[in-house]
C-alpha cells in the first residue's frame, strides 16, 4: 500500500466513530434525498459494487439488503474502522477491506459501480477509471461522485474537510476526456450542491449543470 492510501486509511480510521454524525446535518439529509432519486436506476434490482463504501451510507439510503432494492451488494473500503461500523448497521451485507480500485473482483461482474461523497478523489484518475472498467460487465453503468473544485473553496466544516490535502481534484473536462480514453460511453457530468443550501438543493440543477466545477461534488455517470 502506498503512502497516499496509508494516509487515507489512518485518517478514516480516526474519524470513523464520528463519521455518521457528521452526515446527520440538514444539508446532508437534503443531499441524500436528492441522491436517492438520482441513484435509483443504478441500484434497483442490480448487482452493485460500492467503492469507498465507508460506513454503508448507500445502504442507509436504500434500506436493508433484505428489502432487495439492491439485488446483490458488495462494499469495499480502505478503513477497517469504517467497515466495522458498516457491518454493525448492515450485518447481512458483504463488506470487504482493501483498495476499492484495485482489489480483485469476484467472478461475477456487476451491473453498477457506485462511489459516493468524494471517494473517487483519494486515488489517481486513471486508477479509478480502470478500477471501474475492471469491475463492470459490458454495458454496466457507473455513478461517481468526486469532490469538485468548489469544495476546496468553501469547506463546510465536515470532518473530511480537515484532510483536504489528500484530495485529488480534477476538472469536468479532465474527467470526461479520461473516461473517453478508457472507452466509456453516454458520459454525463453535472455539479451537485452548488449553492450549499438544503432549501435550494432541489432547484439548483440548471445552475449546477452550467457550473459543475464550482459545486461541492461532481456527479459523473455513463456506461462501459
Amino acid at each position: 500500500m502506498g503512502y497516499q492510501l496509508r494516509k487515507v486509511e489512518d485518517t478514516y480510521d480516526r474519524i470513523a466513530a464520528y463519521y455518521d454524525a457528521d452526515y446527520g446535518t440538514q444539508i446532508a439529509r437534503a443531499e441524500e434525498s436528492a441522491l436517492r432519486r438520482l441513484l435509483a436506476p443504478y441500484v434497483d434490482g442490480r448487482l452493485v459494487d460500492d467503492l469507498g463504501c465507508g460506513t454503508g451510507l448507500l445502504l442507509d439510503m436504500f434500506g436493508e439488503i433484505e428489502n432487495r432494492i439492491i439485488f446483490d451488494y458488495t462494499g469495499i473500503d480502505i478503513s477497517l474502522n469504517m467497515l466495522d461500523r458498516a457491518k454493525r448497521k448492515h450485518p447481512g451485507a458483504d463488506f470487504r477491506h482493501g483498495n476499492a480500485w484495485s482489489i480483485a473482483p469476484e467472478v461475477r461482474a456487476c451491473n453498477s459501480v457506485i462511489s459516493l461523497f468524494g471517494s473517487p478523489s483519494y486515488s489517481g484518475l486513471g486508477e479509478v477509471i480502470e478500477g471501474v472498467k475492471h469491475r463492470l460487465r459490458y454495458g454496466g453503468g457507473f455513478f461517481l461522485m468526486p469532490y469538485a473544485s468548489g469544495r476546496l473553496k468553501a469547506a463546510n466544516g465536515k470532518l473530511v474537510d480537515k484532510h483536504a490535502e489528500l484530495w485529488r481534484i480534477h476538472s469536468t473536462d479532465h474527467w470526461r476526456k479520461t473516461l473517453e480514453l478508457f472507452g466509456a460511453r453516454e458520459i454525463e457530468v453535472r455539479g451537485f450542491n452548488l449553492l450549499r443550501s438544503s432549501k435550494l438543493l432541489r432547484w439548483e440543477t440548471p445552475l449546477a449543470k452550467r457550473f459543475p466545477d464550482q459545486s461541492q461534488y461532481l456527479i459523473i455517470t455513463g456506461v462501459m
